[in-house]
């Protein structure tokens, strides 16, 4: 957090805003004073990816693999649920202090050569759902509908006996 990494020999070492590949050149060429010929390697253990929308169970996600495919990301969710949009999902990812919408179709069989086939880390995976469970069977008011019914019943009751 602090941009700094704390290595026994070398103290605080300076690696914000660097890559992998150069904190890696960095920490090989500090150590090199050290040691003959060093070998360094730099893993992010716990990366982070959020799935959100029309699955089986949304929240974040922790991956320890170096490359995680999209697929595998929404199996880590249980799946996309039958009212899911497997042809429209979009990758939230920020690039550059930039935020990008990145749609993705599932079914498509180029999904595979494109680079949005992995998620990185930080990345919001969100399904939304299809046309019909906008308008489906489960968004029609039930409880309000039945309570109006029951009150119009017992008005119209009320005003029978008077």
């Amino acid at each position: 957090d602090s941009g700094y990494v704390n290595f026994p020999l070398l103290g605080f070492v300076p690696i914000a805003g660097l890559t992998i590949e150069d904190a890696t050149e960095r920490l090989r060429t500090l150590l090199a004073d050290y040691t003959n010929q060093p070998t360094v390697l730099i893993e992010i253990v716990n990366k982070r990816i959020s799935i959100i929308g029309e699955v089986a169970r949304p929240g974040h996600y922790v991956f320890t693999k170096d490359r995680l495919m999209l697929l595998e990301a929404v199996s880590m969710a249980g799946d996309i649920t039958v009212f899911g949009n497997k042809k429209r999902v979009y990758i939230l990812r920020e690039e550059n202090n930039e935020l990008k919408k990145i749609p993705v179709d599932l079914t498509a069989e180029s999904l595979m050569a494109r680079e949005e086939f992995f998620v990185k880390q930080n990345d919001v995976i969100y399904v939304p759902p299809t046309q019909s469970r906008t308008w489906s069977i489960e968004s029609i008011p039930w409880n309000l509908m039945l309570t109006s019914i029951s009150t119009l019943i017992l008005i119209l009751s009320y005003l029978n006996v008077n």
